[in-house]
Formats: C-alpha cells, structure tokens, sequence
C-alpha cells in the first residue's frame, strides 16, 4: 500500500521508529503496519527517525511521508511544526525524560513498549508480546492494550490467512533472522540444515541490514535460495510447511498464518521470549543453534507436531490487532485489554 495524506482528517498521526543493521527492522514493520490501517480510516500520517528507513524495501514500496532528523532530540521541533496530534514511539530503548518532552508536544502520546514495564509518560501502552500477564498492569490512568490480541502485524497476514494450507510432509522450510541478523546465524546453519536434510528445500531470506557471508557462499548446497530484502514475505510463507527463525516480529507472522516454526536466538534476554512462545505451544525453542537441526527433525518427521502447533498459532493469533490499536486510537478511549 502506497501512503498518502491528501485527503487526511483527523490529525497528523507521527511514528518516530528507529531500525538499522544493528537494531533491526521489527519496530519499522510494527509501526508501519499501525500507520497502514490508520491511513484507512482517513489519518495523515508522517514517519521520523534519524535513522534510514527507507533502507527497508518494504518500507520505501508503501512511501509515507518521511522526514530524516539530523538526531533524536531534534523530534520535538520536527513534531511542533508538522503540527502531529498523536505521536507513536517504536524503539529498543525507552527515555523517560524525551518520551515525557515529546507528549507534552503533542495531544496524546502512544509507546509501543517491549520492556513488559508500566511507561509513565504514555496516554496509551501497547504490548502485544507473548510474554505479557495481567499482573505488570499497574492501577495507573493510561490506556494500555496488551498482550497478542494487540501484536501489531501488517494487515496482510490476516487477509493471507485463510489461503495457508499445512502439507502432510515437510519439502520447503523459510530461514529467517530478522532485518539484520548480527550473529550471521543464516551463514551458519543454513548449510548445516541443507546438507542434514537434504531432500527439503531452503529458502533463506536475509534482510534489508544482513551483512553475513550466506549470499556470498559459492558452495552451497543446490537445495537453498537465497533471497533478499523483499517488499513482502508472505508469497514464502504461504510456501513454507516449516521455519527456522529467531524472537522478533516474524515468529508472529508465522504463527498467525499456522507456519510450524523452530526458534533460536543467541542475544541476551531473548530465551524468556523463546521459553514462553515454547510453552505456550506456538513454536519449539532451540537452545543454541546447534540443537536447531534435532528440533527441526521433530518437525519433519511429525505431522501431529505441526498440526497442534499450526492450530495453536492461528487459535491464538489472528491477525487483527493492528485494527484493534486503530480503533482506539480513533476513539481517544479504552480499556486495559489481553490475550
């Protein structure tokens, strides 16, 4: 979807993000997908960050209005003069002091939080993770919308949904890290997958910051492709019977669409988001990567397995709470809310 603001009521809406080889492109594709179905519904929306954005294929293909800032603190101005009503902030780490000088700029302020933490200066708290539980909402007058019901993906997935079909054998597996994968884990297990498994096919997919040495490797086996920075994923996903992945927005998508996936990830903090989506019956959690081929085997060799996780994914996930978020920030009103 191609953005545009000619026709906007309603209010500015401004989402400041921040992405990039080392954070990654998951808040991008949150907020985008946010500002997509309020465009919808008539807001003009604008994007800030004093990151390149538009790096991200998918990013550059929808073309919202965005502005470049010279650095963080330069938002405030950036947000004044563009006259924003509601700011959304998407980043990996909160600042107390700017989150509270940007919303006293505005009308009302929306954090879309991954700390699992009350955020003081917020009108309105967005958790859709896993991991959230009634007891981290505090008594507090804040409209706070968590956990999966509320998981902000792209209003694709929930429109691809029902073409999804789970095969009864494993031939296709999607391999993704995310936007940037640091680590380089595609360069890594992607020939040791190919080569133990060799009768399944492998679609890697780097993304818009990969750095790694896959898409350079001349001996790879003929069973990988390779692809990368696309616009959409959701063509390999409705192809993939299986995945291997990491914590971030894609084990969402996968598990709403009803993709069986295997996840690992390496960075600190990560295991209680791989624990809980393990437990909760959404995916199965490698420890480090080189437990990924065993658990893929279970995978491959159990058509049960896949089902009763492909079943759990899309009982749990629907798709739609981007639409949810949407709503109540149409509404300026709402309830706290979860999963």
């Amino acid at each position: 979807m191609r953005f545009s603001a000619d026709d906007a009521r309603g209010g500015t809406l401004g989402f400041y993000v921040q992405a990039g080889p080392r954070i990654g492109f998951g808040h991008v594709s949150r907020a985008l997908a946010l500002a997509e179905v309020c465009v919808r519904r008539g807001r003009g929306v604008r994007f800030y960050s004093e990151h390149d954005l538009l790096a991200a294929r998918f990013f550059a293909a929808a073309a919202p209005r965005f502005t470049r800032l010279r650095n963080q603190t330069s938002l405030g101005a950036a947000i004044r003069r563009d006259r924003v009503e509601t700011l959304v902030v998407d980043i990996p780490r909160r600042d107390e002091r700017l989150l509270s000088a940007w919303g006293e700029k505005v009308g009302r302020l929306v954090v879309i939080d991954d700390w699992d933490a009350d955020c003081t200066p917020a009108d309105v708290l967005v958790n859709g993770h896993v991991l959230w539980r009634d007891e981290i909402v505090r008594k507090r007058r804040q409209v706070r919308l968590m956990g999966l019901r509320y998981a902000l993906l792209k209003p694709q997935w929930a429109r691809a949904r029902p073409r999804y079909r789970l095969r009864k054998n494993v031939r296709q597996v999607l391999v993704t890290f995310g936007g940037s994968d640091p680590q380089d884990m595609a360069g890594r297990l992607v020939p040791v997958l190919a080569r133990r498994f060799a009768r399944v096919r492998f679609v890697s997919l780097l993304g818009p910051g990969y750095r790694g040495t896959l898409n350079r490797d001349r001996s790879l086996p003929g069973n990988v492709k390779t692809i990368r920075n696309v616009v959409s994923i959701v063509p390999l996903v409705l192809r993939a019977d299986a995945a291997v992945g990491a914590v971030g927005v894609t084990m969402y998508e996968l598990a709403t669409m009803g993709v069986p996936a295997v996840l690992v990830d390496p960075t600190p903090g990560h295991s209680i988001f791989l624990d809980a989506m393990d437990k909760q019956g959404l995916a199965l959690r490698a420890g480090n990567e080189n437990s990924v081929p065993e658990r893929l085997d279970e995978l491959v060799r159990s058509a049960t397995l896949r089902r009763r996780i492909s079943e759990t994914g899309r009982f749990r996930l629907d798709g739609r709470g981007v639409e949810r978020v949407a709503e109540h920030l149409e509404t300026s009103s709402g309830v706290a809310g979860h999963a």
